[in-house]
């Protein structure tokens, strides 16, 4: 992210495409090691599908890291450094 950041928020969005099962069994780390593995992650639990997590951990890297083998698929990450207060409102 190109220096410390204290993240509140990670969203993942998934493909709609196709090939949403390829967004599974992963982890959403935050740290300041150049190696994804070293830093902690936001979860608690290796996650399937897309969402909003909340993550709380301050670093200058974040990644997503697959826990086994696979192929992830990605199409967006989000990182927020505040709190997200549009979450659960309705846009007009």
């Amino acid at each position: 992210m190109g220096a410390e950041r204290q993240i509140q928020t990670v969203v993942v969005i998934n493909r709609e495409d196709c090939c949403s099962e390829r967004l599974a069994n992963y982890d959403i780390r935050v740290g300041n090691s150049p190696n994804p593995w070293a830093n902690p992650t936001c979860n608690n639990q290796s996650l399937n599908n897309g969402g909003i997590f909340s993550c709380n951990l301050t670093g200058q890297y974040l990644s997503i890291t697959m826990n086994g083998r696979g192929i992830l698929t990605l199409c967006e990450v989000k990182a927020f450094e505040g709190p997200n207060i549009a979450r659960g409102k309705t846009a007009f």
